[in-house]
């Protein structure tokens, strides 16, 4: 097996690395899942005018229907790649960068990203939907209560309702003691909250390690969620995997590299590191990389990781048996999969990689022009003409 292909024709070059941090420094949650702002700062515009600089390609989201054999991948700018299992197409939108796309099938598929754009597509077309927000959105798919919903920038948090996205209630409780005990605490989950990344099954997350999860204790109906037990807050939540809807298929990634497995104890479900049988912490072969995108192969038992420094990495659901699988020079930000003969990876560049089962190779697909607008024309002190 070769795992170790690089293809040097997908690698920026050094003024598209020296953009790349600049891009990667803007935003830490921008640069965990999105890669880029679209908004500049203020500064003195220089007197002599330059061309625009390229809009690098970028995919940050990819959601496959393993029965069709249909994938769908999003990125920046503004575009949606389509496999109908022969060909492969592109679909430009006016949103500036798309985040992540999910579907129930392929007949019914949703892309979010900045601006609060959500788009739907029906089988045939892409059509633009209402989301009720302008703020950049970072994740979309099948949450708890088996809802649909889009999450983002300062805790905005959407589902879909009757063919329109709505505001969940804002309020959610954590308990302190042991089980059976009353909640002691209620909290407006907005105050705590810069951004949700992740929607899961089992919680949708973000930044200080918060877990919003289902609320199903009596009394505290008023509460549509509870603040999810996790280990600690040093780190945010950017990533998740959902296997099934077996508690222990389920996990999240963390912005230091670290997994969390969903866990069921006597005090209820709780996201653990993976540790051994003395307790010590498993990480993954990446660690201390921050793990971009995660996807499980059920049937394997193997969980995959991407990074930012372009591994591809796997480990067993247990946290045993971690390793690099392939290696390159750029930023990877999404990998999904039908089985362990069909696995894609994208990112930076608009790269997009498949693994056969033995090797992993380049895939063409239809990206944007995105090439340096012309320089307007000058006199010869430099200033413009027009």
């Amino acid at each position: 097996m070769n795992h170790g292909n690089t293809f040097a024709h997908r690698r920026p070059s050094p003024a598209s690395a020296g953009r790349l941090w600049l891009l990667l420094f803007g935003a830490l949650l921008v640069a965990a899942l999105c890669g880029c702002s679209d908004e500049n700062g203020g500064g003195t515009a220089p007197q002599t005018p330059f061309p625009d600089p390229d809009v690098i390609p970028w995919i940050f989201g990819i959601w496959g229907d393993a029965d069709s054999g249909e994938i769908f991948m999003v990125g920046r700018p503004g575009f949606i790649l389509h496999f109908d299992g022969a060909t492969w197409s592109r679909t430009d939108v006016a949103a500036s960068t798309l985040t992540a796309v999910w579907g129930n099938d392929a007949d019914d598929v949703y892309a979010c990203g900045h601006d609060g754009a959500i788009y739907r597509f029906n089988g045939l077309s892409w059509s633009s939907m209402n989301s009720g927000t302008d703020q950049h959105l970072y994740d979309i798919g099948e949450g708890p209560y088996g809802d649909i919903y889009t999450a983002g920038y300062e805790g905005v948090l959407k589902k879909l309702s009757g063919g329109s996205w709505v505001s969940t209630q804002r309020r959610a409780y954590r308990t302190y003691g042991n089980e059976g005990e009353a909640p002691e605490d209620t909290l407006v989950f907005q105050d705590r909250i810069d951004y949700l990344t992740v929607v899961s099954t089992y919680g949708i997350a973000g930044n200080s390690a918060i877990v919003l999860m289902e609320n199903d204790h009596e009394g505290y109906e008023e509460h549509e969620w509870e603040w999810g037990p996790v280990e600690d807050d040093d780190f945010s939540l950017l990533i998740a995997a959902h296997g099934s809807d077996t508690v222990s298929d389920n996990y999240l990634a963390t912005d230091t590299g670290k997994i969390l497995r969903l866990t069921a104890t006597l005090d209820g479900n709780q996201w653990k590191q993976l540790r051994d049988n003395q307790g010590a912490p498993l990480y993954p072969d990446t660690f201390p990389e921050r793990v971009t995108d995660l996807w499980l192969d059920e049937d394997a038992g193997l969980l995959y990781m991407t990074t930012w420094n372009g591994r591809i990495a796997t480990m067993q659901q247990d946290g045993t048996g971690a390793e690099t699988i392939h290696a390159d020079s750029g930023w990877l930000s999404a990998i999904w999969g039908t089985d362990a003969a069909n696995i894609y990876a994208a990112g930076y560049a608009g790269a997009v990689i498949r693994f056969d089962g033995n090797n992993w190779d380049p895939v063409d697909v239809p990206l944007p022009d995105t090439s340096a607008k012309a320089a307007p024309a000058s006199d010869k002190f430099g200033r413009p003409l027009f």
